[in-house]
């Protein structure tokens, strides 16, 4: 897991850096999207460039965020806290693969 030190955080650009201190800084660890708008002083519609960010943070920058439906955005500290990352990335990816064949579906009776 990458160690995040400051002169790291320090690196990313402003936006991402106020994203990723929040998720750190979360109490009881986790922090929802809708938290994070609000504390970051955002409007609603900043919530899609949080999901931007937040893929960044973990693409490009190799941040280990995990997230829950439920609790939100949380830094991984753990191979638990990666398992269940990863449990909830495949939940989210079979919904999506079961509506993809429904529309294939679809298309095919049209």
């Amino acid at each position: 897991m990458k160690q995040q030190n400051e002169k790291e955080v320090q690196e990313l650009p402003e936006e991402h850096r106020h994203v990723l201190n929040e998720i750190i800084n979360a109490p009881n660890k986790h922090i929802t999207r809708d938290k994070l708008v609000m504390k970051l002083g955002k409007s609603q519609s900043y919530a899609r460039t949080i999901n931007a960010i937040i893929s960044d943070l973990i693409i490009k920058y190799g941040y280990i965020i995990g997230s829950t439906r439920r609790n939100g955005y949380y830094l991984c500290e753990s191979n638990e806290d990666i398992e269940k990352a990863i449990y909830t990335l495949q939940s989210l990816n079979g919904g999506i693969f079961r509506r993809i064949e429904v529309l294939k579906k679809a298309k095919q009776n049209k």
